[in-house]
């Protein structure tokens, strides 16, 4: 679900924005991909398009014959010529510092390989590394041997200085003859090291008019901010590589949509809002991308004047004056025993209404951001990344990005790593400091209604409601995942057990479970299988994973795998008996959760069912309570009965929560 609300605030980005934002519109994937990457509207009805056609046409020089382009269904006539690439300048920065140990660095090596064997033989090319500091391995040469030899001699080392990398990349370009420049960074977590802030990259990268293009791999340091605020700055694009056998494809890609592009201009008659579809028909290929744009709006003409003079109206005799009605408290919510209307005609209420809008409409973001963790997802970078990539950050996003960095430069230590962990137990994609400002945000808003209405002292008890609110809803979804990945550890044990029997080693019969069980308990064990690939020792990713999903039961389970590659045996057995045992655990589970949930329901009704009561009364008739707010022995009737239903809920709640 939040893959498809990024999606639907990606489109509305791309349609509200300028006319000459970089366009990612795509039909098919892969070598059939007909891409628009820019649209320049800045001369309209003078349109000219920026197209990168498929790599299976390559080596044809396409014309205006192989093009068509339609706006709103009607055909536009077009002049077409090719991009011509001797004049294209190319910076390929690789990350090499201490997380790419392994088969992230190999994987890098041989992307960057094919990533030369598609551009033209013309493209100059350089290549920068960067781990405590940058290397400039290669400057800017047509010789693919020397290039190829300097991508070969990187070696692992170090820290991420990541901005003072793209800060040497785009040192490169000064003092050069005016190109089509570009930029291809590979990097899989955040700055650490860097001397430069981020402030002096993006600055560097607009004084040179260069291209952006990131490729993100997917791992445990990840960190996307940093990069998608670089691409969102330069209109660049970030493209996010789940494991490292992903990066020769997306290397591929990139090659081929830098290199073989068209421009195609054309005259439009359209206006504001118009769908706009290119398609290139070749090689026995036909190929169309569409994409939403939003043109100038059309031409005003001014009003025509009408020479006639007005006539001067006969003046009305007023009628006789209607008596005075008594004035009316317009703020007050009720007059007599009827709910005053006049009350909702006032500022006041403009403002309730407004702060309720905006609850609201927060209350989708919210339900949207506690959805559960897709995959293996680190975080919220790859959301970020998403939603900056679309545009240009407007200046919400700038001030929310910031408040999320401070919250997290506020937490330290133990705080910190406490509250991610939370997060992560209860499979919730954002980071310890967007969670903060969501939290926050939405106590500000409760705060703002409790003023209204009454002052002070309900904002002060608005904001902390709603501040215990969202922790509960965080403890409240962790108990949930837990629960349900105890529901699916047996079946999960059963099939590795399945797996070891078939043949299959310890780290397959992981993969296995990962790749066939569902949500959570898949995504868990998929998560220990690329920590394990990323060079993290088993038994520690699944000592971290216990910790995680916090069951009794899994922590039995790796204590027996340590056990058992310590001394060896049957692990297959050993995992046959625990899941009969857990199986056993679990129905017993179930028994007593039936027979105790209708007490727990009685304890939840009765506990709430004063404070209900209460706000009806007091909205119904406020005075009927009042007596009791005005008199010290009504308050001290109010301390003791609080006093009492809180001893009677932990007294149920110890009843009903039954252990074994």
């Amino acid at each position: 679900m939040t893959q498809r609300i990024l999606a639907a605030l990606a489109l509305l980005a791309l349609t509200a924005g300028s006319p000459a934002a970089a366009l990612a519109a795509d039909e098919g994937s892969g070598d059939t991909s007909l891409r628009i990457e820019q649209l320049d509207a800045s001369q309209h009805p003078e349109v000219t398009l920026t197209v990168s056609v498929p790599s299976d046409l390559n080596g044809i020089l396409l014309d205006e014959s192989a093009f068509t382009v339609t706006e709103d269904g009607v055909v536009r006539d077009v002049t077409v010529e090719p991009v011509p690439t001797d004049n294209l300048e190319v910076v390929l920065v690789l990350d090499a510092s201490g997380s790419m140990q392994g088969e992230p660095l190999d994987a890098a090596k041989d992307a960057a390989q094919a990533f030369l064997d598609v551009l033209p033989s013309t493209v100059q090319v350089a290549v920068v590394s960067f781990a405590s500091s940058p290397r400039v391995l290669s400057e800017f040469t047509t010789d693919r041997a020397e290039t190829s030899s300097a991508v070969s001699s990187i070696e692992v080392a170090g820290e991420t200085a990541l901005h003072d990398g793209v800060l040497a990349a785009a040192g490169l370009f000064q003092g050069r003859d005016p190109a089509r420049r570009t930029i291809v960074l590979l990097s899989d977590g955040g700055d650490t090291v860097s001397a430069a802030p981020i402030e002096d990259a993006i600055d560097s990268l607009l004084g040179i008019d260069v291209s952006f293009i990131a490729v993100e791999l997917q791992s445990p340091e990840n960190d996307g901010v940093g990069i998608a605020r670089m691409a969102a700055a330069t209109d660049g694009s970030v493209v996010p590589a789940e494991d490292p056998q992903a990066l020769a494809d997306v290397f591929e890609t990139i090659a081929t949509q830098i290199s073989n592009q068209y421009l195609v201009s054309y005259e439009s008659d359209s206006y504001e809002n118009t769908l706009l579809a290119v398609s290139v028909s070749a090689a026995g290929l036909t190929i169309v991308s569409e994409a939403p744009v939003r043109y100038p709006s059309a031409p005003t003409t001014p009003p025509t004047v009408d020479p006639t003079p007005t006539p001067t109206p006969t003046p009305i005799t007023p009628a006789d004056p209607t008596p005075e009605r008594p004035p009316v408290d317009v703020m007050a919510l009720r007059d007599g025993s009827v709910v005053s209307l006049a009350w909702y005609q006032t500022n006041r209420a403009l403002l309730i209404g407004a702060a309720a809008v905006f609850l609201a409409i927060a209350g989708i973001v919210l339900l949207g951001g506690f959805t559960r963790r897709s995959g293996v997802n680190y975080g919220a970078a790859s959301a970020m990344a998403e939603r900056l990539r679309a545009g240009k950050k407007g200046a919400l996003t700038s001030i929310t990005q910031g408040a999320s960095e401070f919250a997290e430069r506020s937490l330290k230590g133990d705080r910190a790593q406490g509250l991610n962990n939370r997060l992560d137990r209860a499979g919730v994609a954002m980071r310890p400091g967007e969670f903060i400002v969501m939290a926050m945000s939405f106590a500000l808003g409760a705060a703002a209604i409790g003023m209204l209405f009454h002052g002070i002292a309900a904002a002060a008890a608005a904001a902390v409601m709603t501040l215990l609110f969202f922790n509960w809803r965080l403890s409240a979804k962790a108990a949930k995942r837990n629960k349900k990945f105890a529901e699916q550890l047996p079946d999960a044990l059963q099939l590795m057990s399945g797996s070891l029997r078939a043949g299959f080693g310890f780290v397959q019969a992981i993969a296995t479970v990962g790749s066939e069980v569902a949500s959570p308990c898949g995504d868990e064990f998929r998560r220990v299988k690329i920590e394990t690939q990323l060079g993290k020792d088993i038994d520690e990713a699944l000592a971290e994973m216990a910790v995680r999903v916090d069951s009794e039961d899994f922590k039995w389970i790796v204590e027996a795998i340590e056990i058992h590659r310590e001394v060896g045996g049957d692990l297959a057995e050993i995992l046959d008996t625990v899941t009969d045992t857990i199986r056993d655990r679990n129905s017993i589970r179930r028994r007593i959760t039936a027979l105790s949930a209708e007490g727990k329901i009685s304890g939840v009704v009765l506990g709430g069912m004063p404070f209900v009561l209460a706000i009806v009364i007091m909205f119904l008739n406020p005075t009927y309570l009042q007596e009791l707010l005005d008199s010290a022995m009504g308050i001290a009737m109010i301390v003791g009965g609080l006093v009492a239903m809180v001893i009677g809920i932990v007294w149920m709640r110890k009843i009903t929560n039954l252990k074994f």
